[in-house]
């Protein structure tokens, strides 16, 4: 039988399945976005994550066609630990585009979710898949904020293959535009930054003394932390510690993607919500990027919260927020969560970039 003729095959990630696909996987995120990623980013993904994964996957013969990540997560949800299914990267080759193989997908996933008694999806999405969200009855809860701090014009300007000469005039819109992490120098003394070799029972303390400030938020644990920073494959995410004497004060995690040379604050976290430690980790985080000639920096907490705010008050910028497009969708309340749908208030949410994991 060819494989044009072949049927569909849906089918739930597993020991199984992993090793048989995951060069298949790479291949289609390759294929969809011009970019390689190695076969053991899908195992990390999809297999270790410490609290599961329901992801689909469409195979036609032996090639993949499509996929639908499903990560469960573990979120601190109105006080009360609920577990959710994050449903990111949908990808399906173009020629095979069908409702038929979009609607095999979802079903593997919500059947895989509801086996394993996820309380409620949700997705970070575009607006192009805006009307697929509407088809399926999905709720939109509304745009995520995301920021934008400019730390150089011209190096912004340049890092995007503007002309030299064009690149060279935007030294003179830096006045107007950029931040300074220089102003909060003084802010560092009495402190010490140390790289995070393993996330341990203080970071534990540390979540524990912040959840409370956060009504909806995925729960950052030292388990969840050390699998989703330290063992990401292929990805450096720069992971500090900050001290104040012996007593850990809090932690920034943050990386520099290789198109545009774009800087991402994806998680920022201080003891008790300190609205002064978040202020220094995020001023010696931005004088990190400007020290390797990063021109924009990127970060995503919702307006309403601490960090928004502190991120508005030191030069970051909200006109981002429009053009990334990205929205707040919850996929809909399980039946062994018919008491409550807390989780379809956008202001309950408390997000950063790192929870997309597409970073």
């Amino acid at each position: 039988m060819s494989t044009q003729a072949a049927p569909i095959n849906f089918s739930k990630i597993s020991e199984e399945t992993i090793d048989r696909y995951a060069t298949g996987l790479s291949q289609l995120h390759q294929r969809l976005h011009h970019q390689w990623r190695e076969p053991s980013f899908w195992r990390w993904c999809y297999l270790e994550n410490p609290a599961g994964s329901g992801t689909t996957i469409a195979v036609r013969g032996d090639l993949v066609i499509g996929k639908l990540g499903n990560l469960y997560s573990k979120l601190h949800v109105d006080g009360r630990t609920v577990r959710a299914s994050l449903l990111e990267g949908l990808e399906v080759l173009p020629e095979e585009r069908s409702w038929q193989c979009f609607r095999g997908i979802l079903a593997g996933c919500l059947e895989a979710s509801e086996k394993d008694r996820i309380g409620f999806g949700y997705a970070l999405a575009t607006n192009s898949t805006s009307t697929l969200n509407q088809q399926l009855g999905w709720s939109t809860l509304g745009r995520v904020p995301v920021y934008a701090a400019i730390t150089c014009c011209a190096q912004m300007a340049a890092d995007r293959s503007v002309p030299s000469f064009l690149a060279w005039l935007g030294r003179f819109a830096d006045p107007f535009l950029r931040v300074n992490p220089k102003k909060y120098r003084d802010r560092f003394q009495g402190f010490e930054f140390r790289r995070i070799e393993r996330f341990d029972s203080q970071f534990d303390d540390i979540w524990h003394s912040v959840k409370e400030f956060r009504r909806l938020a995925v729960i950052k644990d030292s388990q969840y932390l050390n699998w989703r920073y330290l063992g990401c494959p292929g990805r450096n995410h720069e992971s500090w510690a900050l001290y104040q004497g012996n007593q850990l004060q809090g932690w920034v995690v943050f990386r520099s993607r290789q198109r545009h040379r774009e800087g991402c604050l994806l998680d920022l976290v201080a003891r008790d919500n300190d609205p002064e430690m978040i202020l220094r980790l995020t001023q010696w985080t931005l004088q990190r990027f400007v020290a390797s000639r990063v021109g924009l920096v990127r970060a995503s907490f919702p307006a309403s919260s601490l960090e928004g705010e502190i991120l508005r008050k030191i030069g970051f910028h909200t006109w981002t927020t429009r053009i990334a497009g990205i929205e707040l969708v919850v996929t809909g309340t399980s039946e062994i969560r018919k008491e409550t749908s807390f989780e379809k208030t956008m202001e309950n949410w408390h997000l950063s970039l790192g929870d997309w994991l597409y970073y």
